[in-house]
């Protein structure tokens, strides 16, 4: 268990794919290259994440989210734009 406080950053769906966006901000929360990420369709589908995400329904919007683990970090993103990101203390996904 880890004392780091999470990380949230707020995207806008119609200008960055959801995707995109988690593996943009793991990057960046672990100090790494994206390119040198384990890519995110060996933990999840991308193209369904999207989907989900990034609907053009509203109110599924406002309700839906995901979470996952990549790179050793536990990753929450809602339809609404925000990811939230918490670094664990093991490297053992990365």
């Amino acid at each position: 268990m880890t004392t780091e406080q999470p990380r949230t950053v707020q995207y806008d769906w119609e200008a960055t794919e959801p995707s995109t966006a988690i593996v943009e901000t793991v990057a960046a929360v672990k100090g790494d290259e994206a390119s040198e990420m384990r890519p995110l369709f060996t933990t999840i589908d991308p193209d369904a994440v999207d989907s989900l995400i990034a609907t053009d329904n509203d109110a599924q919007r406002s309700e839906v989210s995901v979470s996952l683990t990549l790179a050793g970090c536990e990753v929450t993103v809602w339809g609404h734009g925000k990811i939230c990101i918490l670094e664990s203390v093991s490297e053992s996904t990365r």
